[in-house]
């Protein structure tokens, strides 16, 4: 009916106005109506009729007009008082978005500072290499990943005071005086999984820098051969085929094509020489697994020594007893690789994964692995899960006879 509450105001306004308009028309008729002498009876009571109209006019009018000017009054101030919330709210908010900004940037900058100190540092690339990469790769699931992360968050914000306790850095003093105004301060799921999503890149790509060692190849071709002999299978996933294309400053469509047809004729080079060498036996990598069950542990340790001398590696000797915890230290680049090698006929239970980690600590090895033809307990592949260890089962190990040095670097990668 009303488009706008002015438009109210104002029909009410006027509805008031016309009120006391026809309150002074019938006053003016009544008092001449009082005049009339003809007929005195009858002008008394059109004069009472008349007053009494007027009067409960004037009294509608009058009150109308008071409604009319409470509401508007009302009005007013509930627009004025919104008003002054929303910009109180703005207010609010401007400073809450402000506050959370210095959150970010101190943020930022604790973690920086947090991970520049060297043993920090190493463990996040590590963690990064170790677990975000196999998280990336698909290799473990997302709460597989989440608990190990918040294992990472436990280990770093235990390490978190210590460091600002002791350090004389300058600029870590704004941080150290922004978390004590801050108290309970701790280091987030979300600030650490941000943090890695932003340097994860950059360290796959140091990662593989070092390992292929780019400067020393000589053309594209040599750098993919090595690239392959590195990845494995891996080397044809997306993420992998991105960081190379980075690291070689080359077109990522030109560098997976030229990857995928080096791939292709490495495999059917490997299927040739497989052929040839299974007709007389002269690599231990075309042993078979019916073979692999009749030697003893030690000659397992030998067979494994050989296999991986053929595919490129380096064997570190070691003594038969006092490994602590390792038989086999592989190496290729820069890599060194400590395998716990195990040629049972049950399960390999949690103690192996034990030994062997402790193992990759004592040698200062970059990555643990165990070997065996048998299969593994579920605490065994959970502990494994969560301490980077590499597991390979019968399985896997059948794979790496029939498939080569290809499918075992793509284990490893």
């Amino acid at each position: 009916m009303f488009s706008t509450t002015e438009e109210f105001f104002i029909a009410i306004f006027s509805l008031s106005t016309t009120g006391l308009m026809v309150f002074g028309i019938w006053f003016i008729l009544s008092h001449f109506l009082k005049k009339d002498k003809t007929k005195p009876k009858r002008g008394l009571i059109l004069s009472a009729i008349v007053s009494a109209g007027s009067f409960f006019i004037v009294l509608f009018s009058l009150k109308a007009l008071l409604l009319v000017i409470s509401i508007y009054l009302i009005i007013r101030y509930k627009r004025e008082y919104d008003k002054k919330r929303s910009e109180e709210l703005r207010l609010e908010e401007e400073k809450w978005r402000m506050e959370m900004e210095e959150r970010e940037r101190m943020v930022e900058k604790t973690l920086k500072l947090i991970f520049s100190d060297y043993e920090l540092g190493s463990r996040l690339k590590e963690f990064i290499i170790q677990h975000t990469k196999r998280f990336d790769y698909g290799e473990i699931g997302f709460d597989e990943y989440s608990k190990i992360l918040d294992m990472f968050l436990i280990y770093i914000n235990k390490k978190v005071p210590n460091q600002f306790e002791s350090s004389t850095n300058k600029e870590l003093e704004e941080v150290i005086k922004y978390w004590k105004s801050n108290p309970a301060f701790e280091i987030d799921r979300e600030m650490i999984d941000s943090y890695i999503e932003d340097k994860k890149f950059d360290i796959y790509a140091d990662d593989l820098r070092k390992k292929l060692n780019i400067d020393s190849y000589k053309n594209l071709d040599d750098a993919i051969e090595e690239y392959l002999d590195v990845f494995g299978d891996k080397g044809l996933m997306s993420l992998n085929l991105e960081i190379l294309s980075q690291v070689l400053e080359e077109d990522w469509e030109d560098i997976s094509r030229m990857v995928e047809e080096k791939y292709q004729k490495i495999k059917e080079e490997y299927e040739l020489k497989r052929l040839e060498d299974q007709l007389f036996k002269s690599s231990p990598k075309y042993r078979d697994m019916e073979y692999i069950d009749s030697l003893s542990g030690l000659e397992f340790e030998d067979f494994l020594k050989e296999l991986f001398i053929d595919f490129g590696y380096k064997i570190k000797d070691l003594p038969y007893s006092n490994d602590y915890g390792a038989d086999l230290i592989i190496g290729k680049g820069f890599e060194e690789i400590v395998i716990q090698a195990k040629n049972y006929s049950g399960n390999v239970g949690n103690k192996a994964i034990q030994e062997v980690v402790s193992a990759k600590v004592y040698y200062k090895c970059d990555k643990a692995m165990v070997i065996t033809n048998s299969y593994y307990t579920q605490n065994a592949i959970k502990t494994a899960q969560e301490s980077g260890v590499i597991l390979i089962d019968r399985d896997e190990l059948e794979k790496i006879l029939n498939e080569g040095s290809m499918y075992f670097n793509s284990l490893v990668s």
